[in-house]
């Protein structure tokens, strides 16, 4: 079975930056269970990108949410398929060299994201989809 990092940094799962560095905090501090407010406040994002990629993240099992008086709390998902990845992604972070190409690999998913959205709103106009070679 294939454990490699990379494929957690793909379209809807790690590609932002907002994305790799929530995950980060989840890893580097496994029993940490907060709401996206505080983890904006701690992080200095801005407070609703923080929400957006954490629900993402929580819709693809990367987190565990959990609502608390109305408010979502979030926890490293628990999910057997991730967390041997998770945990090669957090050691190869750790390598300044790998970390390079981790940056690199973000950037790369967050075009693709980019482009595949940008299609998807060609396609609800019913514009024609031009692909340029």
């Amino acid at each position: 079975m294939n454990h490699s990092y990379e494929q957690l940094i793909a379209p809807q799962l790690v590609d932002t930056r907002l994305k790799l560095h929530l995950m980060l905090q989840f890893l580097n501090h496994p029993q940490l269970v907060t709401s996206a407010g505080a983890l904006s406040e701690r992080l200095r994002e801005n407070p609703w990108a923080v929400a957006e990629a954490l629900e993402q993240l929580a819709n693809n099992h990367l987190l565990a949410a959990s609502i608390q008086l109305g408010t979502p709390f979030y926890r490293l998902g628990s999910d057997l398929l991730y967390s041997a990845r998770l945990e090669r992604l957090l050691d190869a972070f750790n390598d300044p060299h790998q970390r390079d190409r981790i940056h690199s690999l973000v950037a790369d998913a967050d075009r693709e994201r980019e482009y595949y959205a940008m299609l998807a709103d060609q396609r609800a106009l019913g514009q024609p989809i031009a692909l340029v070679a």
